[in-house]
């Protein structure tokens, strides 16, 4: 049995704004905050990324030491047992009323919400380090791959409830997250493509790239944004006068994939190879895996062999798998 602890807290290592990603409800996101929080002496800055705390308020209930700053909606402060002191006003505002910063006066529960979108997340990240926190998490929102976004967090916790998916979605999750990155210092900032040495830009180069094709060969393509199921059967289509067989596509970051497991597997079968302008680290994955009834056993069955280099944390039962 490993030393948890000891694992815990060489996890967060240099980071110093982490995302919490779950893939559904049980799946441990709570319980890697709780593990962050008890197991590293920096002082934490927190917040949550929208608001599915509210929904399950006695599972939701976050334990802080006294010091650690914490960014929430002001209509979740009813919820919270803390002295609190009131730093700030984000002047972001929520159905649960404005974003307030705080500082915890004494130890004791705080339930968190806050902003929906990434850009007003990394106003609040500043907002926590500008009040002295040392590291920001982030408790990511439920299947969303936007607090991973690296504008955002420099490392990237990812949870998983045990399904007879686990595996699958955890490949995909991790494959999609270490796409390689590409040097961007000579790419257009825009929408492009490469044919042969000539860089072609336009705006609606991902929603009419047949337009922009005829009967050449592509090198490259550029899309700034989310990559759609409807860009990548555009592609399919446009493979079939194998114009694209062997093109590289350069896209913002994973989180701007918003296509499903299928869909990302036609776009690799088409033989296009596929980069990111900014790379996503992950630094370990927590699992819960009796939230469906693994048993131990099961667990090392099907995460005995996982070797993403990272630690892979039975969250119930302590185990650790792969990378430590």
């Amino acid at each position: 049995m490993m030393d948890i602890d000891a694992v815990v807290k060489r996890i967060l290592g240099n980071s110093t704004t982490v995302s919490i990603i779950g893939n559904g409800r049980g799946s441990g996101k709570t319980t890697a905050l709780k593990s962050f929080l008890k197991y590293n002496d920096s002082a934490f800055g927190i917040s949550s990324f929208g608001n599915d705390r509210i929904e399950n308020i006695e599972s939701g209930l976050v334990h802080v030491k006294e010091g650690t700053i914490c960014a929430t909606c002001h209509g979740s402060l009813a919820f919270s047992d803390i002295t609190k002191e009131i730093l700030a006003t984000t002047g972001i505002n929520t159905p649960l009323g404005q974003i307030v910063i705080l500082r915890a006066k004494s130890q004791g529960h705080v339930v968190l919400s806050g902003a929906s979108t990434v850009e007003e997340s990394i106003v609040i990240r500043d907002m926590l380090k500008d009040f002295g926190a040392e590291r920001v998490i982030f408790d990511g929102s439920l299947n969303r791959k936007s607090p991973a976004s690296p504008r955002l967090s420099d490392s990237v916790t990812l949870t998983f409830s045990a399904s007879p998916r686990l595996r699958a979605e955890m490949d995909y999750l991790m494959e999609i997250f270490s796409l390689r990155q590409f040097p961007t210092e000579y790419l257009p900032k825009g929408n492009f493509i490469l044919i042969n040495d000539e860089y072609i830009q336009g705006q609606d180069i991902k929603t009419n790239l047949s337009k922009y094709l005829g009967d050449n060969s592509v090198r490259m393509i550029g899309i700034r944004g989310a990559i759609q199921k409807g860009f990548v059967h555009m592609l399919t289509h446009l493979s079939v006068g194998q114009t694209i067989k062997g093109a590289s596509l350069i896209i913002d970051d994973a989180t701007k994939l918003f296509i499903d497991q299928n869909e990302y597997r036609m776009l690799v079968n088409l033989g296009i190879e596929i980069y990111v302008r900014q790379g996503i680290r992950v630094n370990s994955i927590f699992v819960n895996p009796y939230n469906t009834g693994y048993s131990e056993g099961e667990m090392s069955e099907v995460l005995g062999d996982a070797n993403y280099g990272i630690p892979i944390l039975d969250i119930v039962g302590g185990a650790c798998y792969g990378g430590v």
